[in-house]
Protein backbone atom coordinates (compact mmCIF):
# COMPACT_ATOMS: atom_id res chain seq x y z
CA UNK A 1 0.00 0.00 0.00
CA UNK A 2 1.57 1.34 2.74
CA UNK A 3 0.49 3.55 5.33
CA UNK A 4 2.95 4.92 7.59
CA UNK A 5 2.85 7.15 10.78
CA UNK A 6 5.49 9.03 12.22
CA UNK A 7 5.71 10.37 15.86
CA UNK A 8 8.31 12.16 16.37
CA UNK A 9 10.35 14.33 18.77
CA UNK A 10 11.47 18.06 17.48
CA UNK A 11 14.96 17.40 16.90
CA UNK A 12 14.97 14.03 16.01
CA UNK A 13 14.69 14.20 12.53
CA UNK A 14 11.22 12.60 12.45
CA UNK A 15 10.42 15.33 9.74
CA UNK A 16 13.19 14.78 7.80
CA UNK A 17 12.31 11.07 7.44
CA UNK A 18 9.17 11.30 6.41
CA UNK A 19 10.08 13.80 3.98
CA UNK A 20 12.59 11.40 2.62
CA UNK A 21 10.03 8.67 2.21
CA UNK A 22 8.03 11.03 0.56
CA UNK A 23 10.51 10.97 -2.38
CA UNK A 24 11.65 7.42 -2.41
CA UNK A 25 8.29 5.88 -2.15
CA UNK A 26 6.67 8.33 -4.10
CA UNK A 27 4.11 8.39 -1.18
CA UNK A 28 1.11 11.33 -0.25
CA UNK A 29 1.65 13.16 2.84
CA UNK A 30 -0.76 14.45 5.74
CA UNK A 31 1.50 17.43 7.85
CA UNK A 32 0.61 20.49 9.75
CA UNK A 33 0.64 22.53 6.07
CA UNK A 34 -1.41 20.35 4.09
CA UNK A 35 -4.00 19.75 7.44
CA UNK A 36 -4.34 23.31 7.16
CA UNK A 37 -5.08 23.32 3.58
CA UNK A 38 -7.84 21.02 3.80
CA UNK A 39 -9.43 22.80 7.21
CA UNK A 40 -9.20 26.13 4.85
CA UNK A 41 -11.39 24.13 2.61
CA UNK A 42 -13.73 23.05 5.15
CA UNK A 43 -14.38 26.08 6.11
CA UNK A 44 -12.98 25.21 9.59
CA UNK A 45 -11.54 28.37 11.13
CA UNK A 46 -7.57 29.20 11.64
CA UNK A 47 -7.44 29.31 15.27
CA UNK A 48 -8.92 25.63 15.76
CA UNK A 49 -5.42 24.57 14.04
CA UNK A 50 -3.14 26.92 16.24
CA UNK A 51 -5.40 26.20 19.85
CA UNK A 52 -5.37 22.14 19.42
CA UNK A 53 -3.03 21.07 16.61
CA UNK A 54 -0.70 18.83 18.62
CA UNK A 55 -1.65 21.01 21.68
CA UNK A 56 -2.89 20.20 24.99
CA UNK A 57 -5.71 22.68 25.21
CA UNK A 58 -6.48 25.29 28.13
CA UNK A 59 -8.64 25.05 30.78
CA UNK A 60 -11.27 27.77 29.20
CA UNK A 61 -10.33 25.69 25.79
CA UNK A 62 -11.72 22.43 27.36
CA UNK A 63 -15.22 23.44 27.28
CA UNK A 64 -15.32 24.57 23.95
CA UNK A 65 -16.84 22.91 21.06
CA UNK A 66 -14.06 24.21 18.89
CA UNK A 67 -12.19 20.90 19.75
CA UNK A 68 -14.91 18.61 18.65
CA UNK A 69 -14.67 20.16 15.62
CA UNK A 70 -10.79 20.54 15.04
CA UNK A 71 -10.92 16.44 16.48
CA UNK A 72 -13.56 15.30 14.09
CA UNK A 73 -11.86 17.10 10.90
CA UNK A 74 -8.56 16.13 11.45
CA UNK A 75 -9.24 12.59 11.61
CA UNK A 76 -11.40 13.26 8.16
CA UNK A 77 -8.47 15.06 6.75
CA UNK A 78 -6.15 11.61 7.88
CA UNK A 79 -8.74 9.29 6.73
CA UNK A 80 -9.50 10.88 3.58
CA UNK A 81 -5.74 10.28 3.00
CA UNK A 82 -5.29 7.36 4.14
CA UNK A 83 -8.15 5.71 1.95
CA UNK A 84 -6.05 6.76 -0.92
CA UNK A 85 -2.93 4.37 0.04
CA UNK A 86 0.40 5.25 -0.40
CA UNK A 87 0.96 8.02 2.24
CA UNK A 88 2.95 8.96 5.15
CA UNK A 89 1.00 10.67 7.69
CA UNK A 90 3.15 12.87 10.37
CA UNK A 91 1.94 13.19 14.12
CA UNK A 92 -1.63 14.08 14.83
CA UNK A 93 -2.05 11.04 16.63
CA UNK A 94 -2.69 8.99 13.51
CA UNK A 95 -0.96 5.51 15.83
CA UNK A 96 -3.48 5.56 17.54
CA UNK A 97 -6.48 6.57 15.47
CA UNK A 98 -5.02 3.34 13.53
CA UNK A 99 -4.33 1.55 16.42
CA UNK A 100 -6.28 -1.16 15.76
CA UNK A 101 -5.88 -1.97 11.87
CA UNK A 102 -2.74 -4.43 11.08
CA UNK A 103 -0.25 -3.61 8.32
CA UNK A 104 -0.44 -0.06 9.06
CA UNK A 105 2.95 0.91 10.08
CA UNK A 106 3.70 3.04 12.89
CA UNK A 107 7.03 4.21 13.82
CA UNK A 108 8.36 6.25 16.74
CA UNK A 109 11.32 8.85 15.96
CA UNK A 110 13.35 9.80 19.00
CA UNK A 111 17.08 11.05 19.97
CA UNK A 112 18.66 11.85 23.04
CA UNK A 113 18.51 15.44 24.69
CA UNK A 114 21.52 17.15 23.69
CA UNK A 115 21.37 15.76 20.57
CA UNK A 116 18.08 17.22 20.00
CA UNK A 117 19.05 20.40 21.55
CA UNK A 118 22.44 20.77 18.76
CA UNK A 119 19.78 19.96 15.78
CA UNK A 120 17.74 22.43 16.80
CA UNK A 121 20.15 25.37 17.21
CA UNK A 122 21.52 24.44 14.29
CA UNK A 123 17.86 24.70 12.19
CA UNK A 124 16.88 28.26 13.94
CA UNK A 125 20.25 29.69 14.20
CA UNK A 126 19.61 30.35 18.22
CA UNK A 127 21.06 29.79 21.29
CA UNK A 128 21.27 26.41 23.41
CA UNK A 129 19.23 27.64 26.25
CA UNK A 130 16.29 28.99 23.96
CA UNK A 131 16.71 25.69 21.65
CA UNK A 132 16.02 23.93 24.53
CA UNK A 133 13.25 25.47 25.92
CA UNK A 134 11.43 24.91 22.11
CA UNK A 135 11.89 21.51 22.85
CA UNK A 136 10.46 21.12 26.36
CA UNK A 137 7.56 23.02 25.02
CA UNK A 138 7.36 21.21 22.10
CA UNK A 139 7.38 17.70 24.29
CA UNK A 140 4.61 18.99 27.07
CA UNK A 141 2.43 20.26 24.42
CA UNK A 142 2.43 16.64 22.30
CA UNK A 143 2.25 14.82 25.61
CA UNK A 144 -0.80 17.28 26.42
CA UNK A 145 -2.24 16.29 23.14
CA UNK A 146 -2.25 12.73 22.68
CA UNK A 147 -3.17 12.52 26.93
CA UNK A 148 -6.15 15.24 26.44
CA UNK A 149 -7.49 13.96 23.22
CA UNK A 150 -7.04 10.25 23.49
CA UNK A 151 -6.15 9.64 27.18
CA UNK A 152 -2.43 7.70 26.34
CA UNK A 153 0.54 8.62 26.81
CA UNK A 154 2.98 9.44 23.11
CA UNK A 155 5.70 7.60 24.33
CA UNK A 156 4.67 4.05 25.35
CA UNK A 157 6.21 1.62 23.10
CA UNK A 158 2.82 -0.17 22.81
CA UNK A 159 1.15 2.30 20.12
CA UNK A 160 4.41 1.78 17.67
CA UNK A 161 5.42 -0.84 15.75
CA UNK A 162 9.03 0.24 15.48
CA UNK A 163 10.77 2.74 17.80
CA UNK A 164 14.02 4.17 16.00
CA UNK A 165 16.54 6.35 17.52
CA UNK A 166 18.13 8.66 15.41
CA UNK A 167 21.47 9.09 17.83
CA UNK A 168 23.88 7.18 15.77
CA UNK A 169 21.52 5.93 12.70
CA UNK A 170 21.69 8.32 9.90
CA UNK A 171 18.79 9.66 8.15
CA UNK A 172 18.80 7.66 4.94
CA UNK A 173 19.07 4.40 7.00
CA UNK A 174 16.51 5.33 8.96
CA UNK A 175 14.30 6.28 5.70
CA UNK A 176 15.54 3.00 3.98
CA UNK A 177 14.58 0.95 7.54
CA UNK A 178 11.01 1.76 7.53
CA UNK A 179 11.01 1.25 3.76
CA UNK A 180 12.25 -2.19 3.86
CA UNK A 181 9.81 -3.26 5.96
CA UNK A 182 7.28 -1.15 4.75
CA UNK A 183 7.62 -2.60 0.98
CA UNK A 184 7.88 -6.59 2.65
CA UNK A 185 6.19 -9.33 1.36
CA UNK A 186 4.26 -10.05 5.24
CA UNK A 187 3.24 -6.22 4.92
CA UNK A 188 2.07 -6.85 1.28
CA UNK A 189 -0.19 -9.94 2.24
CA UNK A 190 -2.38 -8.29 4.57
CA UNK A 191 -2.94 -5.15 2.51
CA UNK A 192 -6.23 -5.80 1.16
CA UNK A 193 -7.54 -6.67 4.34
CA UNK A 194 -6.05 -3.27 5.98
CA UNK A 195 -7.24 -1.08 2.73
CA UNK A 196 -10.76 -2.77 3.74
CA UNK A 197 -10.26 -1.24 7.22
CA UNK A 198 -9.25 1.94 6.39
CA UNK A 199 -12.17 2.18 3.68
CA UNK A 200 -15.10 1.33 6.45
CA UNK A 201 -13.40 3.45 9.33
CA UNK A 202 -13.45 6.41 6.78
CA UNK A 203 -17.16 5.68 5.75
CA UNK A 204 -18.45 5.48 9.17
CA UNK A 205 -16.57 9.08 9.49
CA UNK A 206 -17.90 10.11 6.77
CA UNK A 207 -21.65 9.40 7.39
CA UNK A 208 -20.86 11.65 11.17
CA UNK A 209 -19.93 14.47 9.04
CA UNK A 210 -22.99 14.12 6.94
CA UNK A 211 -25.46 14.01 9.81
CA UNK A 212 -23.67 15.95 12.81
CA UNK A 213 -21.44 18.65 10.64
CA UNK A 214 -23.47 19.35 7.40
CA UNK A 215 -27.39 18.55 8.73
CA UNK A 216 -26.48 19.64 12.38
CA UNK A 217 -28.72 17.36 13.51
CA UNK A 218 -27.41 16.34 17.68
CA UNK A 219 -26.97 12.65 18.14
CA UNK A 220 -25.18 11.94 21.78
CA UNK A 221 -22.32 9.60 21.95
CA UNK A 222 -22.78 9.29 18.44
CA UNK A 223 -20.63 6.33 16.48
CA UNK A 224 -21.08 5.15 12.98
CA UNK A 225 -19.47 1.47 12.08
CA UNK A 226 -19.39 0.23 8.64
CA UNK A 227 -18.67 -3.10 7.87
CA UNK A 228 -18.67 -2.90 3.86
CA UNK A 229 -21.61 -0.89 2.63
CA UNK A 230 -23.78 -1.38 6.17
CA UNK A 231 -23.52 1.36 8.46
CA UNK A 232 -24.99 1.06 12.28
CA UNK A 233 -25.92 4.01 13.50
CA UNK A 234 -25.36 4.45 17.35
CA UNK A 235 -26.20 6.79 20.08
CA UNK A 236 -28.88 9.15 21.70
CA UNK A 237 -31.46 12.06 20.70
CA UNK A 238 -34.15 13.82 22.04
CA UNK A 239 -35.76 14.25 19.07
CA UNK A 240 -37.65 11.23 18.21
CA UNK A 241 -37.97 12.83 14.22
CA UNK A 242 -34.27 12.74 14.35
CA UNK A 243 -34.17 8.89 14.38
CA UNK A 244 -35.36 8.45 11.28
CA UNK A 245 -33.78 11.73 9.90
CA UNK A 246 -30.59 10.34 10.62
CA UNK A 247 -30.84 7.13 8.96
CA UNK A 248 -32.38 8.84 5.83
CA UNK A 249 -29.34 11.16 5.80
CA UNK A 250 -26.87 8.60 6.13
CA UNK A 251 -28.32 6.53 2.87
CA UNK A 252 -27.04 9.50 1.19
CA UNK A 253 -23.35 8.95 1.64
CA UNK A 254 -21.71 7.46 -0.81
CA UNK A 255 -20.30 3.66 -0.18
CA UNK A 256 -23.74 3.42 2.21
CA UNK A 257 -25.87 0.27 1.09
CA UNK A 258 -27.55 -0.62 3.82
CA UNK A 259 -28.27 1.31 7.37
CA UNK A 260 -29.26 -0.44 10.45
CA UNK A 261 -30.52 2.32 13.21
CA UNK A 262 -29.68 2.03 16.88
CA UNK A 263 -30.57 5.36 18.10
CA UNK A 264 -32.57 5.73 21.07
CA UNK A 265 -35.01 8.50 21.70
CA UNK A 266 -34.47 10.25 25.40
CA UNK A 267 -37.23 12.48 26.41
CA UNK A 268 -35.47 15.60 27.37
CA UNK A 269 -37.55 14.80 30.89
CA UNK A 270 -35.81 11.68 31.36
CA UNK A 271 -34.33 10.83 34.72
CA UNK A 272 -36.28 14.36 36.07
CA UNK A 273 -38.32 13.35 39.20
Amino acid sequence: MPIITISRQLGSLGNEIARKLEKQMNLKHLDKESLEERFEEWGVPDENIRKYDERKPTFWENFSTDKDLYMHFMKKAILDVAVKDNCVILGRGAQILFGDIQGILKIRVIAPLELRIGRVMERYNCEKRHAEKMIRQNDTDRAGFHKFFFNTSWESPDLYDIVLNTEYLPLNVAASLIQGVAQSETMKDISRETQKKVVDLRLGHEVITNIAYTHKIVVHFFEAIAEGGKVTLRGSTMDKDDIKRCEEIALTTKGVEEVVNDIHYIPISYGIT
